[in-house]
């Protein structure tokens, strides 16, 4: 467990830079005005960030042939992360940052599950034992309890 350590602070340094990116974003929703704008400006900040990284760490592109040779669906993160920015800018201000995250983290977790217990997409396989259910289930529990005593969006 130990020897984890670096990778559960990375984990949840992500779970705290996900709420503080959807401020942000709706930031700019209130420059901006429309979701998906908002959803292409921060790729492309992101891209850039990306770009200036790789280029500061000394990181040359694959030859263009590895490209061309890898199965279609695995470009489907950038697509899957636009949708991830451009939901959570519309669910947001509706549902409040706690409900919102609650049920991303719900999905997460639940998917996570599916693709552990059945080793797809790389995941080595673990199966969904009583114990990765209960926690699931407490989980979505929680989720469910925030969704039903949230108060209305204000708008």
């Amino acid at each position: 467990m130990l020897e984890n350590i670096i990778y559960y602070c990375a984990a949840v340094m992500a779970g705290v830079a996900l709420p503080v990116q959807v401020g942000l974003n709706k930031g700019l929703q209130d420059i901006l005005g429309r979701p998906l704008l908002v959803t292409f400006v921060s790729f492309a900040v992101g891209t850039l960030t990306c770009l200036l990284a790789s280029i500061l760490g000394g990181i040359t592109p694959p030859p263009i042939e590895k490209m061309r040779s890898a199965p279609y669906w695995v470009w489907l993160g950038g697509v899957i992360g636009a949708y991830l920015v451009w939901s959570t800018l519309t669910a947001a201000p509706r549902l409040g940052g706690a409900v919102m995250l609650g049920f991303v983290v719900a999905g997460q977790l639940l998917t996570s599950l599916l693709l552990d217990h059945f080793g797809l997409l790389g995941f080595p396989e673990r199966p969904a034992d009583r114990y990765r259910l209960l926690g699931v289930g407490l989980v979505v529990a929680g989720v469910a309890i925030l969704a039903l005593k949230a108060p209305a969006a204000n708008q």
